[in-house]
């Protein structure tokens, strides 16, 4: 389904494992364009006379363009780099990751 591929995109280029606040910013935005122009434009075939599997993906998608945005502004909350995940604006002055654990020992989602 295109929406999915263009959700990955977003994800990938803006939340991926190097971020910066200006690109999860635009994600975000993004991220909730692409749901505005989903259920303007979705299309759902078929009938509800059985099991319809084209249904199903479109939830899935409507659910994964919810958990996007969800993802987008945790990271946007946590300011730290930590794990794979690197934030640029919270790194040592050698470019590692400069974790806050006294801060962010914890899920924030």
């Amino acid at each position: 389904m295109w929406f999915h591929r263009q959700l990955g995109e977003i994800l990938y280029k803006g939340c991926g494992v190097s971020r910066s606040q200006t690109g999860l910013r635009q994600a975000l935005e993004q991220v909730r364009a692409l749901r505005e122009q989903f259920w303007a434009d979705v299309l759902v075939v078929g009938g509800g006379e059985r099991l319809n599997q084209e249904l199903e993906k479109v939830l899935r998608v409507a659910d994964f363009l919810e958990l996007a945005e969800v993802m987008v502004l945790d990271t946007l909350d946590r300011r730290e780099s930590v794990g794979a995940h690197f934030r640029e604006e919270y790194a040592t002055e050698a470019g590692e990751a400069k974790r806050d654990d006294g801060a962010w020992c914890s899920v924030s989602a």
